[in-house]
Order: C-alpha cells, then sequence, then structure tokens
C-alpha cells in the first residue's frame, strides 16, 4: 500500500473476492495480510474498513466464505472501532443465485464471480456508504 501516502485517500474499503475467501488464500495468510494492510493505512491517517466477502451458491465455498467473515469480525472487534466494517456483500448476494453463471452460458458454470449482474456490487456498496455515512476525513 506504498502508493497510500501519494494519495489524499481518506476512506479504503479492503475486500475479497469469493474465490480468494472461498479457499484460493490460507486463512492465516489472509488474517496476516489484511493486518498489515490496516496498519499501513492506519499509519497513512486512512480510515480503514474490512468488507464480508461475496456469498456463493456452492455449499462448500459459502461455508468457507462465513469462515472468512468471521475472521474478518474478529479483526475489526479486536482493533476497537479503529477499522469499521465495510459493505456486506456476503448478505447482498445471499439467495441470488441468478448473479452466477450457469453451465448454459459462455464460460460454463461459474460458482465464484457473480458476474451476471455487476450493479449489484454498484449497489451494495452504494447502500452502505449511504447508510454508514462513512466520514470524508480520516
Amino acid at each position: 500500500l506504498d502508493f497510500l501516502a501519494k494519495t489524499a485517500v481518506k476512506n479504503l474499503i479492503i475486500a475479497l473476492g469469493t474465490n480468494d475467501a472461498a479457499g484460493v488464500v490460507d486463512v492465516t495468510a489472509c488474517t496476516n495480510s489484511t493486518n498489515q494492510m490496516l496498519d499501513d493505512g492506519i499509519a497513512a491517517g486512512i480510515r480503514m474498513w474490512l468488507a464480508d466477502a461475496p456469498w456463493s451458491p456452492d455449499q462448500a465455498r459459502a461455508e468457507r466464505t462465513q469462515q472468512v467473515n468471521a475472521v474478518f469480525a474478529a479483526i475489526r472487534a479486536q482493533r476497537n472501532g479503529a477499522v469499521g466494517r465495510g459493505p456486506d456483500f456476503f448478505s447482498g448476494f445471499l439467495g441470488h443465485a441468478e448473479d452466477f453463471p450457469t453451465s448454459s452460458d459462455p464460460g460454463g458454470r461459474d460458482d465464484v464471480h457473480p458476474s451476471k449482474n455487476y450493479n449489484r456490487w454498484r449497489d451494495i456498496a452504494a447502500n452502505d456508504i449511504a447508510a454508514r455515512g462513512y466520514p470524508l476525513a480520516a
């Protein structure tokens, strides 16, 4: 996050995609790198937010993502308010299997990338920002 010292960023949301949260990354490594990014942002005077990773229609991936989101909740709790909860992409995609490519779509079935409705990403983030009133200053 070296770029942070060179920008006017006041708020930064850290978010994992489904593929990362659902098993591509080791939870310990993910925890360590997430904490490092949070430390770097806080040291640069930026208000840091940690988002919940998105739901997947694949049950094993959804369960794994819930485990990662529990780790993120623990990280937020350990930091006593220094890190806010970012957008809840898990709940936002929960039950929306129609957003994920199926076997009849070009490229085939994909339980990792909810790419059929990019507007949902935008709407989840925008609604979260509006509801929480992200501060304009660090």
